[in-house]
């Protein structure tokens, strides 16, 4: 099984599937973003949204890369 990881660049209707199965495993409090919420991270220039695919292409994780001075 290979994994490739790449930026998310839009928000699909399989990016937005995978966030709604994948944050309840993190929280149970936290509501998953939802297309809204996503193209609000996918947009912004302070952030790169990386998604890891597995061969056939399902969203296994993701990692949200902010940028910001300090």
């Amino acid at each position: 099984m290979g994994v490739t990881v790449e930026i998310a660049d839009a928000v699909t209707d399989d990016l937005v599937e995978a966030f709604d199965r994948l944050i309840p495993q993190l929280s149970r409090s936290s509501p998953p973003p939802g297309a809204s919420g996503l193209a609000d991270i996918v947009g912004s220039p302070a952030t790169d949204l990386l998604v890891a695919r597995d061969d056939d292409g399902t969203i296994l994780g993701s990692l949200t890369l902010v940028v910001f001075r300090i």
